[in-house]
């Protein structure tokens, strides 16, 4: 996996969402008739909230937020 240029991550497709397993997991907001869903991508879960397994979109969510939140 490639971040502005540099090589930050190097592992299949598959090992890379494995290594995902037990992070929370967000990246966007919607809302449905009753209530928000809320998606976290990070290291610990919020209260209330739940881990659901990882696709490639939160292993790219996941590198990228990290690396924007170090600028």
């Amino acid at each position: 996996m490639l971040q502005d240029g540099q090589l930050i991550q190097r592992d299949t497709p598959q090992a890379l969402i494995d290594a995902m397993q037990g992070k929370a997991l967000v990246g966007n907001i919607l809302r449905r008739e009753n209530d928000v869903l809320l998606r976290i991508v990070g290291d610990t879960c919020p209260n209330g909230g739940t881990v659901v397994p990882p696709d490639p979109e939160v292993v790219y969510l996941y590198h990228f937020y990290r690396k924007s939140e170090e600028v």
